[in-house]
């Protein structure tokens, strides 16, 4: 199943020094996470704190038990997921009907 996933921190950022150093250790192995998992497309919203990728999983318990796994998980306020139905799955219900 294919789902979209939005990933957004909207508090500003912490003001303390090792809070923001962990924060940033956060985002990038985040990043470097994502980057790496095979069929995970996707980017960082240009001029915002926020991630947007499409992922392949299983179901929906597969795709909350990859993002609890994520280290970005418990610093964002608001993750939203959009199931979607692939290209192929939309042109075959398509032709048929």
């Amino acid at each position: 199943m294919l789902f979209l996933v939005e990933m957004i921190q909207e508090r500003p950022m912490p003001g303390a020094a090792a809070e923001y150093d962990d924060l940033k250790a956060r985002v990038c192995r985040t990043l470097e996470r994502l980057a790496s998992m095979p069929g995970v497309h996707g980017g960082v919203i240009a001029g915002a704190r926020a991630v947007v990728f499409v992922i392949e999983e299983a179901d929906a318990e597969a795709l909350d038990a990859t993002l609890q796994g994520l280290p970005l998980w418990n610093c964002v306020e608001t993750t939203r997921v959009t199931p979607l139905v692939s290209f192929l799955a939309r042109l075959g219900h398509n032709r048929s009907s």
